[in-house]
């Protein structure tokens, strides 16, 4: 067990900093590099992809489901948890733009897209969600990396059924 949370932790962590590398590289490159996701999301599953392929040549080419799924749900909390800790000490420490460019255009978007909300929100529930948005803080960037990675506990999982590989007893 604990060969399995020392790769998670190399690797989890390694996911995450490559993703706080492609926020500054996203930072430097377009206007809102806080609204790019799926990128970032994309290399955190291929890093830890290769954390769960490395830990099953290193266990002599077996893996059992919860092996791989521990991997791969530890890694990517970890990743995310990584990623959004470095962006959000970015944010507060050297560079709050990002951050504010990120709420003018989430109240923005809010604004035009209205109409399609009128039947699902009240304008009085539409005016405490615009203001909540308006009021957001910086550390709110970190439950947003996570609530971005559960979405990559699906095809992690389906990936560790394809390499799973049982010890005969």
């Amino acid at each position: 067990m604990q060969k399995i949370f020392k790769i998670t932790l190399i690797f989890g962590v390694l996911a995450g900093v490559a993703c706080f590398l492609f926020f500054l590289l996203a930072k430097f490159t377009v206007e809102n590099p806080l609204s790019h996701k799926l990128a970032p999301l994309g290399l955190q599953m291929i890093l830890i992809s290769y954390g769960i392929w490395y830990y099953k040549r290193s266990n002599a080419g077996y893996l059992h489901f919860y092996e791989g799924f521990t991997i791969a749900v530890l890694g990517n909390i970890l990743a995310a948890l990584t990623g959004g800790l470095l962006i959000w000490l970015f944010l507060v420490g050297i560079d709050i733009e990002p951050f504010n460019v990120w709420i003018r255009e989430s109240v923005a978007f809010l604004i035009s897209d209205r109409e399609n909300k009128k039947e699902v929100l009240s304008d009085e529930a539409f005016a405490r969600m615009l203001e909540a948005v308006k009021n957001s803080r910086p550390y709110t960037v970190i439950p947003d990396r996570l609530i971005t990675t559960f979405w990559a506990v699906f095809p992690m999982g389906l990936l560790v059924m394809a390499l799973r590989k049982i010890k005969p007893v």
